[in-house]
């Protein structure tokens, strides 16, 4: 190197992004690049885990704290052991040369004794090209290592973020690197937790912030609590509670039915950003993860998506209220949703001479307010006793329970399946049939054009009638297809529906014992919709 850089400050910059990048070999370079040129070493900085393509320049604390003291002119030289060590951003490498340059500091990359030079457009455009090289690169590299988690995602491989409920343990397999590959099992003592989650939510119509009060209340512990108990770690009495956030994410989960999932993030060059739900992918189905049966995980799906404040969703869910039955499922006859609301009854009791205050709970339609018009000409009520029509949907709700016939059932199901297993078999003739008349007229087709090719136009016209014919047969046949499929999947639809009245069977006996939540559960699983108006009352079972 001719460039005469004797006696000058230097200052040096070391930058480190992973575990496997040497900052021994970085620092050696830059000092014997100061003992070979008898330049004086000022300083030294060292960003660790700092990654030159994700991290802006306004993050990174130690380059900035070198370009400030470039304007003051502390120091001569800024010595780098190659060039991606200042920045892999290729729109940010052309500011912080030229800020170093306006201010008469030299910048040499110690690896190649060579100087990052910006006197003409030829180095400007020398130094992009390297910058965008070195862009680029991170950007493959990325990719890279991508394509290789989505491969060992796509084979079931551990590759972090251990869900509550399970543990790691060590096999005995390696990777190419000599490392132990890890592999998740269950927790007993956690998945215990999981359980109680899933049941309070399904089964006794608690939600999220009532779930996680549940847990703190009645020792629970998070993971992290249990470790700083067990490690007799100073502890503030809010800190690592069950939370509401928590709870959900749990209950989302599909870890807990074998599946576990992974694409829960995107990363750009500036942030990271977390995808939707409908875009996680799935890892083969392990059935040693499963803590959860398919039917109530499932379950749990719907009735989250039911309890969703939504104004436009067309569907309902007995909300949480320890005051009222049917709460988040009984509708005003103008068809507005019922709010919960009490007042206080007072009165004089002559018995014992005491002024009593009680509390009475109603049900109220909001359209009253909102939408007075509308409501008046369909009904003049607007306010229910809740004792009063309580009682009543929950005697009629025990009485379909206990009147509830398993062999009767059985027959109307069997009658029904049998009809429909008919019409399935008629639909699949009239299938094969479409499929023969296709290849007839596709046969026609073909016959013309070799007509054609003979002059045969006599036995062309004759075929093109035929395929006239048949395509009339097709538009019928099409029209009779459309018919039995429409019919085969209502009644499809009719016999989920009427699956699910089996859970009537599980039910009898129980329900008059169940407490108001576990009633709640039970109605929600079993009724869509209650109408009232006036002395009426209409149920719309599911089934």
């Amino acid at each position: 190197m001719e460039c005469n850089i004797k006696g000058l400050r230097a200052i040096a910059l070391y930058r480190v992004s992973t575990d496997r990048q040497d900052e021994a070999m970085q620092k050696k370079s830059c000092q014997d690049f100061c003992t070979e040129n008898h330049v004086k070493l000022i300083e030294e900085y060292t960003e660790i885990d700092v990654s030159g393509f994700k991290v802006p320049l306004k993050e990174r604390n130690e380059l900035i704290d070198i370009l400030i003291r470039a304007e003051n002119r502390d120091f001569d030289l800024l010595l780098i052991y190659n060039n991606d060590r200042l920045t892999r951003r290729s729109d940010e490498a052309p500011h912080i040369l030229q800020v170093l340059s306006n201010n008469d500091i030299r910048v040499f990359e110690t690896l190649t004794n060579n100087e990052i030079r910006t006197d003409s457009h030829m180095d400007k455009l020398i130094n992009f090209f390297n910058s965008w090289t070195a862009e680029f690169e991170s950007i493959k590299t990325s990719m890279r290592v991508k394509s290789a988690f989505a491969e060992k995602n796509e084979k079931g491989r551990f590759l972090g973020g251990l869900p509550y409920g399970y543990r790691l343990i060590r096999t005995n397999d390696m990777n190419r690197k000599g490392q132990y590959i890890s592999r998740l099992v269950v927790d007993s003592e956690e998945a215990k937790v999981v359980k109680i989650i899933f049941d309070l939510y399904m089964n006794k119509n608690m939600g999220t912030v009532r779930i996680a009060n549940y847990l703190n209340s009645n020792n629970f512990y998070t993971r992290k609590k249990k470790y700083y108990l067990n490690h007799n770690m100073k502890l503030s009495q809010n800190e690592f509670l069950w939370r509401a956030s928590t709870i959900i994410r749990i209950l989302k989960n599909p870890v807990y039915i074998g599946l576990k999932s992974y694409n829960k993030t995107r990363s750009t060059r500036d942030k990271v950003i977390r995808n939707s739900q409908d875009n996680y992918k799935i890892q083969p189905y392990n059935k040693q993860l499963r803590l959860i049966s398919d039917k109530d995980y499932y379950h749990v799906q719907d009735l989250i998506e039911k309890r969703k404040k939504n104004k436009n969703k067309l569907f309902t869910a007995a909300t949480i209220s320890d005051n009222a039955l049917c709460s988040g499922l009984i509708y005003c006859r103008c068809g507005c949703k019922l709010k919960t609301g009490y007042s206080y009854n007072k009165y004089h009791r002559k018995k014992d001479n005491k002024d009593i205050k009680k509390k009475v709970y109603y049900y109220c339609c909001p359209n009253h307010i909102v939408n007075k018009e509308k409501h008046k000409e369909i009904t003049q009520k607007t306010i229910y006793g809740i004792s009063k029509y309580d009682s009543i949907i929950n005697e009629v709700i025990a009485n379909e329970i206990k009147d509830f016939s398993v062999a009767d059932f059985n027959k109307m199901l069997s009658t029904i399946e049998c009809t429909n297993y008919n019409k399935q078999y008629e639909l699949n003739s009239f299938i094969l049939l479409r499929e023969k008349l296709q290849k007839l007229i596709y046969k026609y087709e073909m016959a013309i054009d070799e007509c054609l090719l003979n002059n045969d136009q006599e036995k062309a016209d004759i075929f093109v009638k035929n395929i006239n014919r048949n395509k009339d047969k097709l538009a019928k046949l099409d029209i009779e297809i459309q018919k039995i499929t429409d019919y085969v999947d209502s009644v499809k639809e009719n016999v989920k529906k009427l699956k699910d009245k089996c859970k009537f069977e599980q039910l009898t006996g129980i329900y008059n014992s169940c407490s108001l939540n576990e009633k709640k559960a039970i109605i929600s699983k079993l009724v869509s919709k209650i109408t009232v108006c006036d002395d009426e009352i209409v149920i719309d079972f599911i089934y």
